[in-house]
């Protein structure tokens, strides 16, 4: 209850996603979606610690609503939802009025978890590491996407 609670007032500030057509395949096709959100409150300090992104980068964005038809086209693309540790994005995602209805829902963590793997940890950077996967800017939306990506391939 205090968790529901706790996202529920919570905020997007970024947007990251990566589409994937005839995934393994010699036709496989990429497609990008990134944007900086306004989340409409002030950037936590450890928010930003994190992230790097601070209230002044966000207050000069748009509202999420501004975005919201784009993204829900970019999901109806999908058959498959994969995200790591994604509990609490398919939670925004469904707070934020996104229909992810029919979806199948794919959580690398978990995957990871049943896998035959050993790994020191489960964290997106521990499971990346392990599988000498290049990283981005670690807890960037669309660099933390196509690291899921990769670290769902290796699985």
């Amino acid at each position: 209850q205090t968790y529901k609670k706790k996202l529920k007032k919570s905020a997007v500030m970024e947007v990251g996603l990566v589409a994937i057509t005839n995934l393994g395949s010699p036709d496989e096709t990429t497609e990008y979606y990134s944007k900086m959100i306004n989340p409409g409150v002030n950037v936590s300090r450890y928010a930003t610690k994190v992230t790097g992104i601070t209230s002044a980068m966000t207050r000069r964005c748009e509202k999420i609503s501004v975005y919201h038809k784009d993204i829900q086209r970019f999901i109806d693309k999908a058959d498959i939802i994969v995200f790591h540790g994604g509990v609490q994005d398919i939670e925004a995602l469904n707070n934020l009025g996104f229909n992810i209805k029919d979806k199948v829902i794919i959580d690398t963590q978990a995957v990871a978890k049943k896998s035959e793997y050993e790994f020191e940890n489960y964290s997106l950077s521990g499971i990346a590491g392990y599988f000498n996967i290049k990283e981005g800017r670690i807890h960037r939306a669309l660099d933390d996407a196509k690291l899921t990506i990769e670290v769902y391939r290796r699985l």
